[in-house]
């Protein structure tokens, strides 16, 4: 194996359920096959991978990363592959943002075409080779440059934009592990190139130009995705609003010609505690009234909007020409 640089993930510590895996393998070797299999027939053992199981009762209580974790641990237990994970497995352990449900099937690339087959529980693809893989608590893992490379290539732009942004964003306070590794635009399209590919080529290049790193939210993300698809005109990201030298707010986004602000309001904002700083989130709903209010003070209209207007077109296309926008 190829050495790789180790990088910790968030939290710097591998996660102790994954100690409760139970493969069907070791118990045939000590004779408790039997009793294995009526273990899985009643449910009490959930299938992460071909031969390998969790406690349901564990499995329950995992979070959807979670549980996709511990379908890559079964993979390498029943594999046992010395190539990368790759694509959207990789994105999962760099902890980036999904905007869609987590593909269920891990996925791993390779460099040549006698790497064996694809099973029901994994996915192997044919690739260039990888350079700087690193490994996340003990996995091994393409870097997040050749990451969010193969995920543009392959996944819609709703899916790829919001991760590059995430990428691209300066690192916030608090932020440690995978989180704080970042990517510079250049070293995207040096990866694009590097592969010699032309599959996915064009979907690619064409989240990387719509990617920003001034996004404040995979939300904001797939909203724009949404308005550049709809051709609405590109919005000022992150617009300071002063009252005197007094700062009102920043907002997500402004279109100067006709005064307009739009806000994304995911749930987070009102429930996270990175955002609450210490309020409860009824004072963070009346602090954002009181905000919006004052940016309309300053001649400016304001349209909020959610997930729901942010992934479907026609939604927002008919929300945002209540306003004067129109592709």
């Amino acid at each position: 194996m190829r050495e790789s640089q180790h990088v910790p993930m968030h939290g710097t510590r591998r996660l102790d359920w994954l100690d409760s895996l139970a493969l069907a393998s070791e118990a045939r070797a000590v004779g408790a096959e039997t009793q294995f299999y009526r273990a899985v027939t009643s449910g009490r053992l959930t299938r992460c991978a071909t031969g390998v199981y969790l406690p349901t009762a564990v499995w329950a209580q995992l979070s959807p990363e979670e549980r996709f974790v511990a379908r890559v641990e079964a993979a390498t237990r029943r594999h046992g592959f010395d190539e990368p994970f790759s694509g959207t497995t990789a994105a999962v352990l760099w902890e980036l943002p999904f905007t869609a449900p987590i593909p269920e099937r891990t996925e791993i690339v390779m460099t040549d075409r006698g790497g064996g087959r694809s099973r029901p529980e994994l996915v192997r693809r044919l690739g260039a080779p990888t350079v700087g893989d690193v490994d996340i608590e003990g996995y091994r893992v393409t870097s997040l440059a050749r990451t969010l490379v193969d995920v543009s290539r392959r996944a819609p732009l709703e899916v790829s934009v919001p991760m590059l942004d995430h990428a691209l964003r300066p690192v916030k306070s608090g932020e440690s592990g995978v989180r704080r590794r970042r990517v510079e635009r250049d070293e995207l399209t040096s990866e694009l190139e590097r592969s010699a590919t032309r599959i996915g080529l064009s979907r690619a290049l064409s989240a990387i130009a719509l990617a920003d790193g001034r996004s404040g939210s995979p939300g904001e993300g797939l909203s724009r995705v949404t308005m550049h698809r709809l051709g609405i005109p590109a919005p000022t990201l992150q617009q300071s609003f002063h009252d005197g030298g007094r700062l009102v707010g920043i907002t997500d986004f402004w279109w100067p010609d006709i005064r307009l602000i739009g806000e994304f309001d995911g749930y987070g904002k009102y429930m996270r505690e990175e955002f609450l700083n210490g309020r409860t989130p009824a004072e963070a709903v009346i602090d954002e009234k009181r905000r919006e209010d004052e940016l309309r003070a300053l001649g400016t209209t304001v349209v909020r909007w959610g997930w729901s207007e942010a992934r479907s077109p026609r939604k927002l296309e008919r929300l945002l020409a209540r306003f004067g926008l129109v592709g």
